[in-house]
């Protein structure tokens, strides 16, 4: 199994613990980041690479990966926002060109049903919704910060072993006044004492800078080993929820395409059944002005009155399909796709009987 392969299945397993407790999600991230670090950094490829240029390259990759995460779920916000527009359109087109006129005159006929309202409920797509969005933070080599905290290390030690020296001599140096030769002598003596050789003030002075030298080495060192470790562990964990985050958000393309060819046939029904609408507004037309204006639909003509029944059935699979959410839960609906499907059955009988 390759390495890709891998961290795709372990961050699926993450995925999948979301719904758990909230221990169990912890532990499975550390698994996560803990097979990446093995791929990342003990992986013979890689092995001449520091931690450092590791740490800094996830970081990278972490950012190509979000921007282009980003890219997919920007065109897929794009393209259902155009198939939107273009459905509402077909619906104000629909009523403005046929279904207003043709409920008018259903009411005309004495023929409409008080049932039937319009009350279209506003669509908003699961990729819409407004959300904090994921950011990618730095890491520093932070050698600066390293070096003056070195610096401090070593003047402290410096300090503390003038303190010993002075304790161990019997001295009590006053700070407000620069101390004498002799005192100084005394003090840088007693390090070269300390270390079992004779008093000498100039050697004793090597081995003080010589401690103060070696802890700032060594606090530097430490500093920058832990900075190191810090960055890669910061980085590995930031690049496995850039990889959840993309796993969440950018399979917006099967959703998307699905709701892309279900708008598509929407609108397509929408404008047959303003055709038809039209053609069934004609003959309602000429039924009121043949027969008038009758009190029950049953007293019209058996063929009238089968067109009217045949306009109101047209009507309500319209309004109930424009009036049912196209989505559910961020998806599309089920009952929408069902309603879809009905209203071309009744486009298609109508097609079919006026041929």
């Amino acid at each position: 199994m390759s390495k890709h392969n891998r961290r795709k299945k372990k961050s699926t397993k993450v995925q999948e613990t979301k719904g758990s407790e909230g221990q169990n999600v912890i532990e499975a991230q550390e698994s996560v980041e803990e097979e990446v670090i093995q791929d990342e950094v003990v992986s013979p490829k890689l092995k001449k690479e520091s931690k450092e240029k590791k740490a800094f390259r996830l970081v990278k990759q972490s950012k190509e990966m979000l921007e282009n995460a980003k890219k997919t779920i920007d065109q897929c916000e794009t393209l259902l926002e155009r198939d939107l527009k273009e459905f509402n359109d077909a619906k104000v087109a629909l009523r403005e060109g046929g279904l207003n006129d043709s409920m008018g005159l259903l009411m005309s006929l004495n023929c409409t049903d008080n049932k039937i309202e319009i009350d279209e409920p506003e669509t908003v797509f699961a990729s819409s919704h407004k959300e904090k969005p994921m950011n990618i933070k730095e890491i520093s080599k932070a050698r600066g910060k390293g070096f003056i905290l070195a610096l401090l290390s070593g003047l402290a030690v410096g300090i503390g072993l003038i303190y010993q020296a002075t304790e161990k001599l019997g001295m009590t140096l006053n700070l407000a006044e620069i101390p004498s030769n002799d005192t100084t002598n005394d003090i840088l003596s007693w390090f070269t004492i300390a270390v079992g050789q004779e008093p000498d003030a100039t050697l004793g002075l090597k081995i003080l800078l010589g401690a103060m030298l070696l802890t700032t080495i060594i606090v530097y060192v430490l500093f920058r080993s832990y900075k190191k470790r810090r960055n890669l562990r910061f980085s590995v964990k930031q690049f496995v929820e850039v990889e959840l985050y993309i796993e969440g958000h950018t399979n917006c393309k099967e959703s998307t395409n699905e709701i892309h060819e279900y708008l598509q046939s929407a609108i397509e029904t929408l404008k047959t059944s303003q055709v038809l609408l039209f053609e069934q507004y004609g003959k309602l037309n000429r039924i009121f002005f043949i027969e008038g204006n009758k009190e029950k639909a049953t007293e019209y003509n058996e063929k009238s009155f089968f067109e009217i029944q045949e306009t109101k059935e047209l009507i309500k699979s319209i309004i109930k399909f424009i009036n049912l959410p196209i989505v559910k839960d961020g998806k599309l609906s089920k009952d929408s796709v069902l309603l879809l499907a009905n209203s071309k059955r009744m486009n298609k009988g109508l097609i079919d009987r006026l041929k």
